[in-house]
């Protein structure tokens, strides 16, 4: 956006409570953001949230950083078995669950989104198992 830095359109559209709003929404169910769109509140999510001519989806918005967020595999997203076996004498520790993580790869497998990646334990196996069985509902 070139030459808008001292456009406040953006800032009007998402302003700082919203932002808040789909950054919690990262970590949320499909379910978490349907129900925030039909929330009594003033400040629900919109589809269709307008100022002059341009138009946000807020809805659409938190469903890609919610896929955005389990596409990148952030460890708190992971199932707390993992949190039980950190540290614990089977090779597990946040450094090695940081390097699987890091060379995890997403890639198109014909309609669908495949996960690769080398799995030191099965522990972390299961965790990033869970994940995509959550990103996939």
């Amino acid at each position: 956006m070139a030459g808008n830095e001292n456009d406040g359109r953006v800032h009007k559209l998402l302003d700082g409570r919203r932002l808040l709003r789909l950054a919690r929404l990262s970590f949320a169910g499909e379910e978490d953001i349907e129900l925030e769109c039909s929330s009594a509140s003033n400040r629900r999510l919109e589809a269709d949230r307008r100022l002059g001519e341009w138009c946000v989806d807020e809805i659409a918005v938190a469903h890609l950083v919610n896929l955005a967020s389990a596409l990148a595999a952030d460890p708190r997203r992971l199932s707390s078995v993992l949190a039980e076996h950190l540290g614990r004498p089977v090779n597990i520790t946040a450094h090695s669950l940081r390097i699987a993580l890091a060379g995890l790869t997403w890639y198109r497998k014909q309609d669908n989104l495949a996960l690769d990646m080398e799995c030191p334990h099965e522990v972390i196996d299961y965790a990033v198992e869970q994940l995509v069985a959550v990103s996939r509902a």
